[in-house]
């Protein structure tokens, strides 16, 4: 039994759509990286040294902190984190790191401190709501609620008489 030209054409539609297709299921499922923040790397963080490094020495190396205490200058955070997330689900934290330098009065580094993912902490938001003053209105009392009231916009007399004096 020898194979139509109709068929033929079908069968060969159907690799060539096999072949488009495979590839890209296959880009769906790489995870997609995502670098938050500043991720220093253990050479330029050793550059810095506690006793001996100056304010200007760290800006050097790890270059500006991403957040500087509130309370004083004296302390310099850089933050980091990278994620990876597969097609359309939610991402997971694969690495983070936050780095403390800590000055002294003279602006020079008096500690240098790591926290990575390992000493992270999850903090659940509560999902509570902050009651308002008032009366909770429905749906169809808010829709219907402005009809027959005045409108806010006063014209005035000028706008009326087609113009002033």
């Amino acid at each position: 039994m020898a194979m139509t030209p109709i068929s033929s054409s079908r069968t060969l539609q159907r690799f060539v759509l096999a072949g488009f297709a495979f590839p890209l299921m296959l880009a769906g499922c790489t995870p997609i990286i995502a670098n938050r923040g500043n991720m220093l790397d253990e050479d330029r963080i050793s550059q810095v040294k506690a006793g001996s490094s100056s304010k200007n020495d760290v800006f050097e190396a790890l270059g500006s902190p991403s957040i500087v205490s509130t309370f004083d200058d004296n302390t310099w955070y850089y933050v980091g984190q990278r994620t990876e997330r597969e097609a359309f689900f939610k991402p997971t934290v694969t690495d983070r790191k936050v780095i403390a330098v800590q000055f002294d009065d003279t602006d020079h580094v008096r500690s240098v401190d790591r926290v990575g993912l390992d000493q992270a902490v999850e903090v659940e938001p509560l999902e509570q709501t902050t009651p308002a003053v008032g009366r909770d209105i429905t749906f169809m009392e808010q829709l219907i609620g402005n009809i027959g009231r005045p409108s806010s916009k006063k014209k005035k007399k000028s706008d009326d008489e087609g113009g002033g004096e």
